[in-house]
């Protein structure tokens, strides 16, 4: 299972097994760039845990939890409390076992958007108009249109716009894309869960 720590301005991540056994932390980087331990996952009865400590806490229902049970297409709220830092944990199968493409052809059409309704790419758990691609100037822009949840390129959050490379990972709201290229063929790999609709 990967378990992926999702901050303000970036995503860590880590695998761990899918069977339930020993300890893993979760890590981060401090203000003068050492890895340091967030939260601890540990195996208890046959189940993944993760274990709130004396400066990370799980939330659930506005309230601070002990001990939550780690699932496949979960989200979990964490809060830091000297800082009161948001960020949540998700977590997804070690491997996308479920691909789709979405080929671009940028002379029929020069806007791609990404969203929960009427969008070329539906999923779920993202926003009305969660971001849009649309070719200028001889390049794809990714374009984060809400804030809420969050839009990240190779795990470095975006405010407004990035320039797309092919090679490039997005990740939106547990939503997975590889922007690539095969010969005239501009393509959006996307990756979900099996539990996520995608249209």
């Amino acid at each position: 299972m990967r378990v992926s720590l999702i901050k303000s301005d970036r995503i860590r991540s880590i695998n761990i097994p899918d069977v339930a056994s020993g300890n893993f932390w979760v890590t981060d980087y401090d203000e003068n760039g050492k890895e340091v331990n967030i939260i601890s996952i540990k195996s208890d009865a046959g189940k993944w845990k993760l274990v709130s400590n004396q400066e990370i806490v799980c939330v659930k229902n506005n309230a601070f939890v002990p001990i939550l049970d780690l699932k496949k297409s979960q989200f979990i709220l964490l809060q830091k409390l000297s800082t009161s830092e948001m960020m949540m944990i998700y977590c997804s199968d070690s491997c996308d076992k479920n691909i789709d493409s979405f080929f671009i052809n940028p002379v029929e059409g020069n806007v791609i958007t990404i969203g929960n309704s009427m969008c070329n790419i539906n999923y779920p758990t993202l926003d009305l108009n969660q971001a849009k691609i649309v070719f200028e100037n001889g390049k794809f822009i990714l374009y984060a249109l809400s804030q809420k949840c969050g839009v990240y390129v190779n795990n470095l959050r975006i405010q407004e716009r990035k320039t797309l490379e092919f090679g490039d990972i997005i990740f939106i709201n547990g939503l997975k894309f590889v922007f690539t290229r095969e010969l005239n063929n501009y393509t959006l790999n996307f990756y979900y869960n099996e539990n996520s609709n995608i249209q």
